[in-house]
């Protein structure tokens, strides 16, 4: 059994920008827990920059990344995320998504 917890717990800032603070946490039965907390500042919902600390991992601990959102008006949303986390014996890994939202 895995007992899972998340909540975004604070959003400071109003308007075009917005600061916000989420947590998660796994208490699996058969290893330690695990701990997430990430940070996440948005500027006119457009640019977004973040940051995240996993507690109780063995490789890989502490994150960083960019996003960006560009609106194609009746296409949809298309989200650009880039991130950057050490991995153990492979060093700095890097992550790029694309997201494309339909309308």
């Amino acid at each position: 059994m895995v007992f899972y917890f998340q909540a975004s717990l604070l959003g400071f800032f109003s308007g075009s920008n917005r600061l916000s603070l989420a947590l998660d946490a796994v208490h699996p039965n058969d290893s330690p827990e695990h701990i997430n907390l990430g940070l996440e500042y948005a500027l006119y919902g457009r640019f977004f920059l973040r940051s995240g600390y996993r507690f109780n991992y063995d490789e890989e601990n502490i994150s960083f990344g960019a996003g960006l959102c560009i609106n194609l008006k009746t296409l949809g949303n298309v989200n650009f995320n880039y991130a950057v986390m050490p991995l153990g014996p492979f060093g700095k890994t890097s992550q790029i998504s694309i997201e494309l939202g339909l309308n």
